[in-house]
């Protein structure tokens, strides 16, 4: 009987050897390549180059190319779609912190390396370009702002103790980077987002805190101009200030002589606290008569200096008390931050007209003044916030 083998041809496949599929590579070295033999890829001597005794070379990847994988940015691609580019693209555009000085180069370049390491960073990083877009184009994004935002915060929260006693460890300072750097682009969202103003200067209050902890502790970080300075350098003869602040515009006049008079309206206020009167005076330091525009923009600086240095107690008073002072302090801060900006070369980022009424409504009506003060208390309080609303209203 006969049977399928007993009549196999050449045509039927039978005895011919099957090739096993493998993986290409380029990878292998310069001997192989020649050869056109599968390389093991072993260094410094593949397996073929040991047994033959042969030099074994590897290729070394172009110079552009190394620089490229060290510099460019490569997020994560996890859940990461082109609503979430075009976020990432305004973040690096223009949405990034304005702060510390000298800064944008790490801003751009090594922060969001970093954030590939450090999921809060990274929806740090993405809710702060929604932000910026939330402020300054008809998208309504406040949903995606808050989502990435509070992935942030969780993030950051659950991250252990940073440890910065530790200098032997490696990872030190790069945790402390990515904390930090959360911390300045949630200050901005802050801000971007209509909080009040009293929230704003929280995260400022923080972001130095943490700063000064590193330095302390002898930390390097991409965030740390040369001079060590944490946000602002409260020197009127830095040449930081004026190579990276001032500009040469002068303040508009009609502006400053209103700003001067509604200073002089609140230094007529009773029971003015030392740390209040030293937030007024930086104030009137911008706006006087004697002052040019470089110490305009000295004062300016200097004003937000003093959120980082006062004493826990007056700074806990200035943001969370309902104390009316303080509260109409916080509305000329606003009032005063717009005013500058033309003054200034810093980016201004998400910054916006928009933005600022938002703030300016905020910081007036989530006050505790206005829902448990006296008539006249409120009366007082509108009295005077009139010129900060009138400014910022004219600026729209």
């Amino acid at each position: 009987m006969n049977t399928p083998s007993s009549h196999s041809d050449g045509s039927s496949g039978v005895g011919k050897r099957k090739i096993k599929a493998h993986r290409k590579s380029r990878g292998g070295c310069a001997m192989c390549k020649t050869r056109k033999v599968k390389c093991s890829e072993t260094r410094p001597r593949c397996t073929n180059c040991v047994k033959l005794g042969d030099d074994c070379v590897y290729d070394r990847p172009r110079e552009s190319q190394q620089i490229a994988r060290l510099r460019s940015p490569q997020l994560n691609a996890t859940g990461f779609d082109l609503r979430d580019l075009r976020y990432f693209h305004s973040y690096l555009t223009v949405a990034y912190p304005s702060f510390p000085l000298d800064t944008e180069r790490a801003w751009t370049l090594e922060v969001p390396v970093i954030a590939q390491q450090f999921d809060f960073l990274n929806a740090a990083i993405l809710s702060l370009g929604a932000a910026h877009l939330q402020a300054n184009t008809d998208l309504e994004l406040e949903q995606t702002v808050q989502k990435y935002r509070f992935a942030a915060i969780r993030g950051i929260n659950s991250v252990d103790d940073i440890n910065l006693k530790d200098l032997q460890d490696p990872s030190a300072g790069e945790r402390a980077t990515a904390v930090l750097a959360s911390c300045y682009a949630l200050t901005f969202i802050s801000l971007y987002m209509g909080d009040p103003v009293s929230n704003f200067l929280v995260l400022v209050r923080g972001c130095a805190s943490l700063s000064a902890r590193m330095l302390q502790a002898g930390l390097k970080s991409p965030l740390f101009p040369e001079d060590e300075n944490l946000i602002i350098k409260d020197d009127p003869n830095s040449a930081l200030v004026r190579r990276q602040f001032f500009n040469g515009t002068s303040l508009c006049p009609t502006a400053a002589v209103e700003a001067r008079c509604s200073l002089d309206a609140i230094e007529q206020l009773c029971n003015i606290e030392p740390f209040q009167q030293e937030v007024l005076e930086r104030m009137k330091g911008i706006v006087a008569v004697t002052s040019g525009p470089l110490e305009a923009a000295n004062s300016y600086l200097s004003l937000w200096s003093i959120f980082t240095q006062m004493a826990p107690s007056d700074f806990d008073e200035f943001t969370n008390s309902p104390n009316l002072v303080s509260v109409v302090l916080q509305v000329h801060f606003l009032a005063f931050e717009s005013m500058m900006r033309p003054l200034l070369k810093i980016p201004t980022g998400g910054f916006s007209e928009r933005a600022d009424n938002k703030l300016l409504r905020n910081t007036i009506s989530m006050n505790p003044i206005n829902s448990t003060g006296t008539e006249a208390e409120k009366a007082l309080l509108n009295q005077l916030v009139s010129w900060p609303q009138k400014f910022l209203e004219s600026e729209t």
